[in-house]
């Protein structure tokens, strides 16, 4: 079941609303651990972290779904796809 209150409701008096806290904006350089990147030398990790950076729109903290992508494998005309023997998954 879901409800919702209008404003022009008056059943529960007068209702106010929060705002929700702003979120402060981290870079993806200034989300990694030293530790990651101990493996790249300092020229690497300058460039990595520009990189990040300048894409910095295209990470998120909460995954989400890219639709504007159309995909085609092209086949040949004699390509008849193989039948894959199923497996039973464990239980557990």
């Amino acid at each position: 079941m879901c409800n919702s209150i209008r404003d022009e409701d008056t059943d529960f008096g007068e209702m106010s609303s929060c705002k929700p806290p702003k979120q402060t904006l981290f870079l993806p350089s200034q989300r990694l651990d030293e530790i990651d990147l101990s493996h790249l030398s300092d020229i690497e990790k300058q460039q990595l972290l520009a990189v990040l950076d300048r894409h910095a729109d295209v990470f998120s903290d909460s995954p989400r779904l890219y639709k504007d992508v159309k995909h085609s494998i092209p086949v040949t005309a004699d390509f008849k796809p193989r039948r894959l023997k199923e497996y039973k998954i464990p239980e557990k």
